[in-house]
């Protein structure tokens, strides 16, 4: 689960200097500036740096959906033909999402099955599959993976060339993250086509789609041959 603050942002503990009993905090300068006046005002009082403190702070962190909005909408809609689809059981969408992928590149045996994939990189104490272990894997088969911040221009473009892209979610609510795995097989001017849970080929609509790969900083998954040059940058 991501920190709520980046290991970077933290306040600095704030310097209270004493305050003489019988003389008091100082009076402010003659005609102060606004800055001069707040300070002189928090100066005799801890809990407001202490408040000015946490909203520096809380300046830093970006919140879900802050990633600037894409340009691009597809004008018309396309599918990648006969993309193997396997039904997700429960915490097994990583190991479905990348089965399906695997087949579509041409692999088969149990080490392309959900259940083969499952065995082994699941985690059983986690309810779930970790994103790098699941990026890992296909490297073991001697093929090549990269995970990156997608886009949309770069899922279409990867709908276009054929290849399917597994993304990461999350469809927490707050600070509660919940992360799913889904497979990308198409676009359609309102909607991104997916194959997760149970259901092949759904239509998510752009909106709620991004709000929730947002929370990812828009994870995605290329899974490809070793001798199959990368997708070039949109």
């Amino acid at each position: 689960m991501p920190m709520p603050f980046p290991p970077s942002c933290r306040a600095a503990r704030p310097v209270i200097r004493p305050v003489s009993a019988r003389r008091g905090p100082s009076r402010p300068p003659a005609r102060p500036s606004w800055l001069a006046r707040l300070l002189w005002f928090a100066r005799s009082r801890p809990c407001v740096l202490l408040l000015l403190a946490a909203l520096a702070c809380a300046g830093c962190v970006r919140g879900p959906g802050t990633l600037a909005p894409d340009p691009v909408r597809p004008a018309a809609g396309r599918i990648i033909p006969d993309v193997p689809f396997f039904a997700q059981e429960q915490y097994q969408c990583g190991p479905a999402s990348l089965a399906g992928v695997l087949r579509h590149l041409g692999l088969t045996g149990p080490q392309a099955t959900p259940e083969g994939i499952a065995e082994a990189i699941f985690r059983p104490g986690m309810h779930g599959t970790l994103s790098l272990d699941l990026a890992l894997y296909p490297r073991t088969l001697g093929l090549a993976s990269r995970w990156y911040d997608g886009s949309v221009a770069d899922l279409m473009a990867a709908v276009d060339s054929g290849r399917p892209r597994i993304v990461m979610v999350d469809h927490g609510y707050g600070p509660v993250s919940t992360y799913h795995f889904m497979v990308v097989v198409g676009y359609a001017p309102d909607a991104v086509i997916v194959n997760s849970d149970r259901t092949p080929l759904q239509r998510l609509p752009w909106a709620s789609f991004l709000r929730t790969w947002d929370r990812t900083d828009r994870w995605t998954l290329e899974v490809r041959r070793q001798d199959a040059a990368p997708a070039p940058a949109p």
